[in-house]
Order: C-alpha cells, then structure tokens, then sequence
C-alpha cells in the first residue's frame, strides 16, 4: 500500500471544536477530519442577517415616502398644499 503523509488546512481560522481522525491514520476523499467551531460564523451571518433586513426596511419606508410625495406633488389638492 502507498502512503503519503499531506499537510493540511482550512480555509478559515477558527477553533477545531473536534479532530475525526489519528496522525498517520488513512483517509478516503471527501472524509471529515475535523470541525470548526461555528459560534463566531453564526454570530457574524446572525449580524449580517439584522442589517440586512434593517437596510430592508428603510428601503421599504423610503419607497413609502417616495409614494407618498409622488401624490402630493401629482395632487396637491388633496393634500392642502
């Protein structure tokens, strides 16, 4: 049997939150050997998540508003301007 001994990274730093593999152990592709822990991920998707549904939002109240002075500007009458 070949072996090869390969180092390894992530992509992403973080703390390993568990190791699913031994030094020197065979592996097959597409295997997990460990796991980052997620906490600081979520926390910044959740973050992400709130801004941008405020950003929604506004853009929401904004188009309201937009409306809104489209028919003064079309009525004026109605509104006593």
């Amino acid at each position: 049997m070949n072996t090869h001994v390969v180092p390894i990274a992530s992509e992403v730093s973080g703390t390993i939150s568990g190791v699913f593999v031994n030094n020197n152990q065979p592996v097959t592709a597409g295997q997990e050997l460990f796991q980052i822990d997620i906490e600081r991920y979520q926390f910044a998707v959740d973050n992400a998540k709130a801004t941008v549904d405020s950003a929604q939002a506004s853009l929401e109240r904004s188009r309201q508003d937009a409306l809104r002075m489209r028919k003064i500007r079309e009525e004026p009458y109605l509104f006593g301007v």
